[in-house]
């Protein structure tokens, strides 16, 4: 949530810089009827937590995890199809949410050529 957050104020901050989207894949497992209607929906497993658009067209993906975190099967499999569609997509591990945003904020920066902060 602390990385959201910090892309909700940086994107009032810069209007027009870049736009994001947080996926809810992840919350689509909570019963079998929600993860059915989900999937019908065209929710698809693996895709990363979130996306960031930025001028020109272009897009990338950022996966979090917990430093000791590991990618799902479903993630092993998807982020490489997206690699190879030519998506920017990184996996930020952090031990603590300042050090996500952190991380987060320096690959936003390296995308859109603004600086952080």
């Amino acid at each position: 949530m602390a990385v959201v957050q910090t892309l909700a104020r940086w994107s009032l901050e810069r209007p027009g810089l870049f736009a994001y989207a947080a996926g809810m894949e992840g919350l689509a497992v909570s019963s079998r009827s929600t993860a059915s209607r989900a999937k019908a929906m065209g929710l698809t497993a693996g895709e990363p937590d979130l996306r960031i658009y930025w001028s020109g067209g272009h897009w990338g993906a950022i996966e979090l995890k917990l430093w000791d975190g590991k990618l799902t099967p479903s993630q092993r499999a998807r982020h490489p199809i997206l690699v190879a569609l030519g998506v920017p997509l990184e996996v930020v591990r952090a031990r603590t949410p300042a050090e996500a945003v952190r991380l987060c904020t320096a690959i936003l920066s390296r995308w859109t050529g603004c600086p952080a902060g």
